[in-house]
């Protein structure tokens, strides 16, 4: 059962209880949720770039875009499906915003994971 209810500005996304206390900030990620990796269709690259302020003469690549950029995020938001590259599926995943992740991904599918410590 969920006991929480977000409240949203165009800054950040806040939780809070049932109880009203708050929960914290959330961190929004763009993923991919499709075998074939993360791409841009051409008009979200140009649309990022736009408001980015990154010049046209300057190379851009999708790789090159930090998942949790603002900017990638408002232009996934606002294309919706237009925004995907070929063989491409986006997504907004929201995480805590405390929390250090990395994205993961099998044949190109991909999901946002916790980091944690690991030994060998």
């Amino acid at each position: 059962m969920n006991n929480s209810v977000t409240a949203t500005d165009k800054s950040s996304t806040l939780i809070f209880t049932a109880d009203g206390s708050r929960v914290g900030e959330v961190r929004q990620i763009v993923i991919n949720l499709t075998y074939g990796g993360f791409s841009l269709s051409t008009r979200a690259l140009s649309e990022y770039r736009t408001l980015a302020n990154i010049p046209m003469t300057e190379p851009l690549h999708d790789g090159d875009i930090q998942r949790d950029d603002i900017f990638l995020v408002q232009v996934v938001e606002s294309l919706k499906d237009e925004a995907n590259g070929k063989w491409c599926q986006l997504k907004i995943v929201e995480i805590p915003s405390h929390i250090e992740w990395s994205i993961q991904q099998y044949d190109g599918a991909e999901w946002v994971a916790e980091k944690h410590r690991t030994w060998r």
